[in-house]
């Protein structure tokens, strides 16, 4: 497949340019024509190019904030009463040359073609999920799809702010891990090794002294293979992870450690209310906005709980009674789901809840962060500071040891 290069006329005498993928560039113009598009530019995309913008920085497929880009800017050029493919196409213009702008020209491609929205965004699953594709079907049916790509760039603002918080959580401390794992290895490869010189006359060595030659040497000799085992290690943990048996037990696992059980519980309790909050709002069905909603849920075991609530609530049984049974919720949002329930506004009781969620998330994140430094500092001080303190009494037992 290659790609072309393209300016023309639509039916209403606007000029239109673009991207287009294609085998050749007869299949390419065949398909702009079926699109009633009058060709006036047309070329055959270089790979020389594409590779020089991938070279500066471009990506290589599409992130979250790309879709979350997309999903804002759908809203507002729908919302000032431009068409559909044509949005998609002046989008895939302003990204030029990234991952984003070639599936943006797909899917304007495909809707040209007749293609629907929703079917055209369910030929990328790895880029929109199931509970994106549900809302663009149900907006598109309803007439109300700039409401639900509004709804939908809140939710996905509401993701990324998530996914940085999360990130911010463990980027300090593993930054200092490897701080302290350099400066140890920097130590043991090229510190103590010009000591050993010291050492070489001496009859008998400190016990603390031959421990630190030794572990000197060891990681001279092996640390290679010990980056290989890691490495191996690190891989095949990754692989387990995608069965799912073990996947479902290491789950299982966390949520028997209290602190990250907590942590755990209200980023899963954030994930599950705001997908219940925008499903409602799209006047999704109860039950169906529970499946949905669950399936946004990471942690299998906390997913396979709630995958039970939507047969509860099909045989009668309260939603907050079903919920409940979870786990998820604590006694207080239990209460407002009870009051929202008798209300019939269940919408707003899980934007509540969300918004609450996330508050506490960012506490949270915040207590530990303050905490782990410290601790972190301390942690890298003990163990570096050990080392150092170790070679000092080594080098005043060989002075007295030579006295």
């Amino acid at each position: 497949m290659a790609f072309f290069i393209y300016k023309a006329y639509d039916t209403s005498g606007a000029v239109i340019s673009g991207e287009i993928e294609a085998t050749n560039s007869a299949q390419a113009k065949e398909q702009l024509t079926n699109s009633k598009l009058r060709i006036v530019q047309f070329s055959e995309k270089k790979a020389l190019n594409e590779g020089i913008k991938l070279a500066i920085g471009s990506s290589n497929h599409v992130t979250l904030d790309d879709v979350e880009f997309v999903t804002a800017e759908m809203s507002l050029l729908l919302n000032s009463g431009v068409k559909i493919d044509k949005a998609l196409s002046v989008l895939a213009r302003t990204k030029s040359g990234t991952a984003l702008s070639k599936l943006l020209v797909k899917l304007s491609n495909d809707v040209r073609k007749g293609i629907t929205l929703s079917d055209a965004m369910s030929k990328h699953p790895k880029v929109f999920d199931n509970l994106y594709i549900n809302l663009v079907t149900i907006g598109e049916s309803s007439g109300n799809l700039i409401a639900v790509f509004a709804g939908l760039a809140k939710d996905l603002k509401y993701r990324k702010e998530l996914k940085s918080k999360i990130t911010q959580a463990i980027a300090y401390p593993t930054v200092i891990l490897l701080v302290c794992v350099c400066s140890v290895l920097f130590i043991f490869n090229f510190v103590v090794p010009k000591l050993t010189v010291m050492f070489a006359d001496a009859a008998e060595l400190p016990i603390y002294t031959e421990i630190l030659l030794g572990v000197s040497a060891w990681i001279q000799s092996y640390q290679i293979h010990l980056f290989v085992v890691l490495t191996a290690i690190g891989f095949g943990f990754r692989w387990m992870m995608q069965q799912g048996h073990f996947a479902h037990k290491f789950d299982d696992v966390v949520l028997q450690i209290p602190l990250l059980k907590n942590m755990v519980t209200l980023i899963e309790r954030i994930r599950f209310a705001s997908s219940m909050s925008l499903m409602l709002n799209s006047d999704v069905k109860l039950d169906q906005a529970l499946v949905l909603s669950a399936g946004s849920v990471k942690n299998r075991v906390i997913a396979r709980n709630l995958s039970g609530v939507k047969d509860k609530v099909r045989k009668g049984e309260p939603i907050s009674n079903a919920l409940k049974q979870s786990g998820l919720f604590p006694d207080l949002f239990m209460s407002l789901l009870e009051v929202g329930e008798e209300s019939g506004k269940m919408a707003p009781v899980f934007e509540e809840i969300a918004d609450r969620s996330r508050t506490e998330f960012a506490h949270a994140t915040d207590r530990m962060t303050s905490m782990i430094e410290p601790l972190m500092i301390l942690f890298m001080g003990a163990i570096v500071g050990s080392v150092v303190v170790v070679m000092m009494m080594s080098i005043v037992s060989v002075n007295d040891i030579g006295i």
